[in-house]
């Protein structure tokens, strides 16, 4: 299953679909059920290899997500929906929206909103040898992806290592097509004290609209992983590019 009910089905007049960072599972969106309109239905995204789906195989192509996503999405009800995606997940929603456009799926579509995602490729793991784990966790504790404090627990490293390291694939394998723009907004939301991409960089996601006029860029302050925390003033932030 591909997507995850948050907020409960039939009384909502609007819908967001969330798409989580690398690492990241549905379950991290489930506080928004409470912090969102209760006319807003809320759906995560849940990719293979984590939570109910951990006896899967983690996907590491980005195209095959978006297949199966867009699949799932368009037997959903008509309703208008908005894309949110963070870091890894903006990527996720962008492509997921692209392919959308290209194939003339989800016309409910509305607006996309992108945090902490830079629209230029960054390779952290060129040079790497992708099948020696213990390479793999020293980078990804150096980039601050895991802590020196959750890398010593072997167990859960044996369970979180693999669909982290195919999430990153994903993002380090994506190839842009630079002939499809959105026709909906992209939104933008950086912090001001994210070590690992800068405002200017995430909100250069405008030049992927076609109506750049329409498209917010709005910064807040906070770390990479600020919107774990649901801080007031980013709810408040989804709340408006929603309700517009």
């Amino acid at each position: 299953m591909w997507l995850k009910h948050i907020s409960s089905e039939g009384t909502s007049s609007a819908r967001v679909i969330c798409f989580g960072h690398a690492g990241a599972s549905h379950v991290d969106f489930v506080k928004w059920r409470d912090l969102l309109p209760s006319n807003v239905e809320v759906i995560a995204i849940a990719l293979p290899g984590r939570c109910e789906r951990v006896k899967e195989t983690p996907v590491n192509d980005i195209q095959v997500l978006v297949r199966e996503i867009a699949a799932a999405l368009t037997e959903l009800p008509p309703m208008p929906t908005s894309f949110y995606g963070h870091s890894f997940g903006a990527v996720l929603a962008y492509e997921t929206a692209a392919f959308c456009t290209k194939h003339g799926l989800l016309p409910e579509l509305q607006r996309v909103i992108l945090s902490a995602s830079a629209l230029e490729k960054r390779r952290i793991l060129q040079g790497v040898n992708i099948t020696d784990m213990d390479a793999v966790l020293s980078v990804f504790i150096e980039r601050q992806y895991i802590s020196e404090q959750y890398a010593q627990n072997k167990k859960l490293m044996s369970l979180v290592l693999p669909y982290l390291l195919a999430d990153i694939c994903c993002k380090e394998e994506w190839q842009i097509d630079n002939t499809i723009k959105l026709a909906v907004p992209i939104h933008t939301v950086a912090w001001d004290e994210d070590a690992l991409v800068d405002p200017p960089q995430v909100h250069s996601w405008v030049v992927r609209s076609e109506v750049p006029q329409l498209c917010r860029q709005v910064t807040l302050p906070g770390a990479h992983l600020a919107y774990l925390n649901s801080p007031a003033e980013f709810i408040e932030t989804i709340n408006e590019f929603i309700a517009e």
